[in-house]
């Protein structure tokens, strides 16, 4: 009598990845275009005659934080997908180039903390303050000469 080895494979761990690929692109394209500035109008004063208001754009910033919300995952999965999928790394970099941009809108227009912008651009978006300074040889040979 012989007997036979059986041998099981073991089984895959972890989870299945919900990164679908185009499908998953077209829902963050989605949220995108969801985080439009939403116009208010704010009735400011009331007389006999007129009605004022006034009119401001609340911003909707998207970010990353909220796109893993929408998606249904945790944020490190979404860093994680940003490093294996280079189409949806591009999505998150728009996603990135638009909440700048609508931050820089909103410094210019008054709407925003310039200070706090600064930051937030300097930290976490690579802008940098800098100051351009030239010399020449002989501002450099000035210099010494007056020692």
């Amino acid at each position: 009598m012989t007997q036979k080895l059986i041998i099981k494979k073991k089984p895959k761990m972890g989870r299945k990845t919900l990164y679908e690929g185009v499908k998953t692109l077209k829902k963050v394209q989605k949220y995108i275009d969801s985080c439009k500035p939403v116009v208010i109008k704010e009735e400011r004063s009331k007389s006999e005659r007129s009605i004022s208001y006034e009119i401001y754009n609340r911003p909707n910033f998207p970010t990353i934080y909220m796109l893993s919300k929408y998606l249904g995952v945790s944020k490190s999965t979404v860093y994680e997908w940003e490093k294996k999928y280079s189409d949806f790394s591009d999505m998150l970099e728009e996603i990135k180039d638009i909440y700048a941009h609508r931050l820089i809108e909103m410094s210019f227009s008054g709407q925003g903390n310039a200070s706090l912008a600064k930051f937030i651009l300097s930290s976490r978006h690579n802008y940098l303050e800098k100051e351009e300074v030239r010399s020449s040889a002989s501002d450099l040979l000035d210099m010494f000469e007056e020692d």
